[in-house]
């Protein structure tokens, strides 16, 4: 199977101080974080393709930046531009960088 049918990408439809947007690369993690933000928040499944070719692109236009599997009791972990992050994937899954 290849690696964008295996991936599955789950979202924490949180967006702290407007400035973040927290992504898990399970629904098990992204389950965990909602529990630890509270009954507001959930995961929500999202398709690899779907994230690269619709979430990310929205999120640079509000000029977000991603946090990528944040954990612990603080939810806390590195965050990304959406640029960076594009460019991160492309490398992990052998696909030449973005230009923009």
């Amino acid at each position: 199977m290849a690696a964008e049918q295996e991936a599955a990408r789950c979202r924490a439809e949180v967006r702290p101080a407007d400035v973040l947007a927290g992504d898990w690369s399970s629904e098990a993690r992204a389950q965990r974080a909602a529990q630890l933000w509270g009954p507001a928040f959930r995961a929500v499944p999202m398709p690899l393709d779907h994230w690269r070719g619709a979430a990310l692109p929205d999120l640079a236009e509000d000029d977000l930046r991603v946090g990528i599997n944040w954990s612990g009791p603080r939810l806390t972990g590195w965050d990304f531009t959406v640029a960076d992050v594009v460019d991160r994937l492309a490398h992990a899954l052998a696909e030449p960088p973005c230009d923009g």
